[in-house]
């Protein structure tokens, strides 16, 4: 038990040092600034590559925090923009690879976009704590089935995986937030990394709502939301949130095209 432990630390630990190796190649050299309206990524220790992204283009901002990165404050944040080519297909790219959490707001500032603080937000309601909990702990279900099949190693071994399967459900439960300004959608939600996503309300293709016989007698229900783009979709899901909320952020998307048009 005591070896097994060792190798997976040491496996982490070896994990940990070859992702600072490759961000340090990948976006060694980083230069980041804004000129008559575009943003400007300069990026690469060996291989150096440019990209200019107009302001107006950017469709949605992610800013992901790691397991590493969280644990000394750092996040790197994503822009989802047009391609800028004809066929105006959504592509992601990394706006800042390795900034600290507080001083995302002062940079998203300085470029005239939306930061999380303008956005109010809400929790997810209790009911829906034991269903985050149970869809983890039966992700730990079949980890820990297809692990007997292959290895002979007593059941009480595995039990420590439930415990870590179940404190990661209660903790995507506890991150899990959502809100909504009059141009900004915000989804907060972890699935193993913590993720930030800020969607421009008039680069939303649609909002779907559903809802299953369970969620039904919870008032809870899911959604997803789809980013305008001619060819690729990109996606964003909430689950089990309050349905008390559907018809406000329902009329919030209809009102893009409405007297709040953008």
């Amino acid at each position: 038990m005591l070896l097994i432990i060792f190798w997976l630390v040491l496996i982490l630990f070896l994990a940990w040092i070859l992702s600072i190796i490759r961000t340090i190649i990948k976006f060694g050299s980083f230069e980041l600034h804004a000129d008559k309206g575009s943003v400007y990524i300069r990026k690469g220790f060996f291989e150096k590559k440019e990209m200019i992204v107009s302001i107006n283009d950017i469709k949605a901002i992610r800013i992901e925090e790691n397991i590493f990165r969280q644990m000394f404050g750092y996040a790197c944040i994503y822009i989802e923009c047009s391609s800028g080519e004809t066929d105006n297909r959504s592509v992601s790219t990394i706006f800042h690879p390795f900034l600290r959490l507080k001083d995302i707001e002062g940079l998203l500032k300085s470029f005239s976009l939306p930061y999380p603080a303008l956005i109010p937000t809400y929790n997810l309601p209790n009911n829906s704590r034991i269903r985050y909990i149970f869809r983890a702990l039966l992700v730990g279900l079949v980890l820990v089935t297809c692990l007997m099949t292959i290895l002979n190693i007593p059941i009480i071994i595995y039990v420590p995986i439930l415990i870590v399967c179940s404190y990661l459900g209660n903790l995507q439960y506890k991150e899990t937030s959502y809100g909504f300004s009059e141009s900004n959608f915000l989804l907060k939600r972890r699935l193993i990394n913590k993720n930030t996503m800020i969607i421009k309300r008039k680069h939303i293709e649609s909002i779907h709502f559903y809802q299953s016989f369970f969620q039904r007698k919870k008032n809870l229900k899911n959604l997803k939301l789809t980013i305008l783009s001619n060819v690729s979709k990109k996606r964003y899901g909430l689950k089990d949130f309050s349905d008390f909320h559907g018809p406000e952020i329902h009329q919030w998307y209809r009102n893009k095209n409405n007297k709040y048009r953008e």
